[in-house]
């Protein structure tokens, strides 16, 4: 049976007030490193021709490849704190005090870690693949994903030697981010149910929708 109706809702997070901590000339990914689909690599290989250091947040689980070390400058932290409200503020600590954070996914359905670093303020340099491009476009500096090591050296040169487009991309992802709230997903999505119980039975009438605040969880 054909499909006669597609509705798309992406992700929301909760929203969270813009830190105050001063922010480190430094770049961030994060994600599962052992997964060769996050293309942390290639972010290996980039290291050396960054001025800036650069860090990778989570579990290594290295395979038999391996991942080694270019010049000691892309740091592995390993995961951050276990507990959940420990590792949310940790993370969330992180990336409010970071300048740029890179997502090199070679695939990626929504990606809430560059949602989160857009929430934090940070610049995001991303790969271009169709769902990051789709959410981030115009927010966001892209390079190609597949190999291109030299687009992202480029990108991230533009950013690190001048700071009046590193804070203009860093503005753009903390106003796109607000577009990904947890209110505006689960309205969607009560909308979304409201007309599909409404299709299957007419006589229900018009149920009006609840009052959704930011603050839902």
């Amino acid at each position: 049976m054909p499909v006669q109706e597609i509705e798309v809702i992406p992700n929301g997070i909760r929203e969270k007030p813009l830190s105050e901590i001063s922010r480190e000339n430094r770049i961030v990914t994060i994600g599962r490193i052992w997964d060769k689909a996050k293309n942390v690599s290639l972010l290996e290989e980039a290291a050396p021709q960054i001025p800036w250091p650069l860090y990778a947040v989570g579990d290594r689980k290295l395979d038999s490849d391996g991942y080694r070390s270019f010049e000691r400058r892309l740091h592995f932290t390993g995961r951050l704190p276990p507990v959940e409200i420990h590792h949310l503020l940790a993370i969330h600590h992180l990336l409010a005090s970071t300048a740029v954070y890179v997502h090199p996914a070679l695939y990626e359905p929504f990606g809430l870690a560059v949602l989160e670093a857009a929430q934090a303020g940070c610049a995001l340099v991303l790969s271009d693949i169709a769902p990051l491009r789709e959410n981030w476009e115009g927010a966001a500096l892209f390079f190609g994903s597949s190999g291109h090591k030299v687009q992202l050296v480029e990108v991230l040169h533009q950013l690190i030697q001048s700071p009046s487009l590193l804070a203009e991309f860093q503005t753009k992802a903390r106003e796109r981010a607000k577009k990904f709230s947890m209110a505006q997903t689960a309205a969607s999505y009560f909308r979304l149910y409201h007309r599909l119980l409404t299709k299957q039975n007419p006589n229900r009438g018009q149920a009006t929708p609840p009052c959704i605040s930011s603050r839902i969880v």
